[in-house]
């Protein structure tokens, strides 16, 4: 057995030549038509890696995998469909040759050879898939947290400028995120509410959260847009206790939470009300110390005192002032 597969191989390995780029298709001796299109920066090795996944049973295309099973090694052969010289166009290549067959007739899972867009997983693949994600100890979680080879690591400022250097460039040519001004359906928008509801910051989180933000300086086009929506945001009157204001802000105390509301004047309500405060538990920092007033002087009269009082019977109201 082995020496017939070797025998094959290296039949595959001496027709073509090292390292080719190209597209090739795994063909089916016993049905016309029926293969499966790929393509690959080294012929050679892909070749080698198909047959030799194959017969461990462990080939990732479990439709080519079960016809092998089905219907043994000899059932299948290697064939080069085109050498390709550019490598950018690899994938462009390999998606001509897709569209050139009948689908249906290939064991190709996806339609696009760019992406698995359009393959829908069975339940037992989801089921396995959410276990292997739940599960510390799964392959699938060898990179998170302390596993992951840049755990701990902290990256130079020359490194750094080398990844800021590279997100602009790409920035400059269009490429951007796949995320970015992606706009999210009003379900997605839901489900992300739904599992972010209830969730708190740690104080710790809090404390770097306001570090980051210190010193930050808003341009004078920031605060005016900042100044125009709240000024434009929709005016809301809570049912309670009349209170009109802007609707942002009106959600975190008023309707449902209003204290005017029957079913929440109770000691409860108020407890917690008092604990979603964002200055609960927290001493003032002014507390024990004497508020100093500002001091202005009278140019009339000369007189001293705390702003308010000065403005009503000083200044412009100074009795010495048309003497």
């Amino acid at each position: 057995m082995w020496t017939t597969y070797l025998g094959l191989i290296i039949v595959i390995f001496n027709s073509m030549k090292n390292k080719e780029l190209g597209v090739y298709r795994v063909l089916s001796v016993l049905e016309e038509n029926k293969a499966y299109i790929g393509s690959s920066k080294d012929l050679k090795r892909r070749s080698y890696h198909h047959f030799h996944s194959l017969s461990k049973g462990i080939h990732d295309n479990r439709l080519l995998q079960a016809y092998y099973n089905e219907f043994g090694k000899d059932s299948l052969t290697f064939e080069v469909l085109e050498y390709v010289e550019d490598i950018s166009q690899l994938k462009d290549r390999e998606q001509f040759w897709i569209d050139s067959f009948d689908f249906d007739l290939l064991f190709n899972i996806a339609p696009n050879s760019k992406s698995t867009k359009g393959v829908i997983c069975s339940e037992e693949t989801k089921n396995k898939i959410s276990v292997g994600l739940s599960n510390s100890t799964s392959p699938l979680r060898r990179l998170k947290g302390e596993n992951n080879p840049m755990w701990g690591r902290e990256l130079s400022e020359a490194h750094k400028l080398a990844i800021s250097k590279s997100l602009k460039a790409r920035s400059l040519k269009g490429l951007t995120h796949f995320n970015r001004n992606r706009k999210k359906t009003p379900e997605q928008i839901e489900k992300h509410r739904i599992s972010s509801t209830g969730r708190t910051h740690s104080e710790e989180t809090k404390e770097l959260l306001r570090q980051q933000r210190l010193g930050v300086k808003f341009s004078e086009e920031h605060c005016k847009n900042i100044s125009n929506s709240k000024k434009n945001a929709e005016k809301v009157t809570c049912p309670y206790c009349n209170l009109e204001s802007n609707s942002m802000f009106m959600k975190k105390w008023h309707f449902d939470n209003c204290k005017e509301k029957p079913e929440n004047k109770n000691e409860e309500f108020i407890k917690k009300r008092k604990e979603n405060h964002s200055c609960f538990g927290k001493e003032s920092p002014l507390k024990g110390t004497k508020r100093i007033a500002r001091k202005v002087i009278c140019p009339h009269c000369g007189a001293e005192g705390g702003v308010s009082n000065m403005k009503r019977y000083h200044f412009d109201n100074c009795k010495f002032k048309n003497k």
